[in-house]
């Protein structure tokens, strides 16, 4: 099944990703992701579909600075 993956990066905590991925779902319901894909990131959410992110709270911080 298409989902969308919203992550931090373990390093840098101030900006929101998003990866488009086929996941497959366990019994349980969750979306299996594989380990290589997970190592590093900060998880936050996975929703169903391609979900194209238009803006994040880290972004209008950053541009609030400037």
């Amino acid at each position: 099944m298409p989902v969308t993956v919203l992550y931090y990066l373990e390093n840098e905590l101030s900006a929101l990703y998003h990866a488009h991925l086929y996941g497959t779902l366990s019994d349980g319901g969750r979306v299996l992701l594989a380990a290589s894909f997970r190592d590093g990131k900060v998880i936050t959410a996975v929703v169903e579909g391609h979900v194209n992110v238009l803006s994040t709270l880290g972004e209008r911080l950053l541009s609030a600075d400037a």
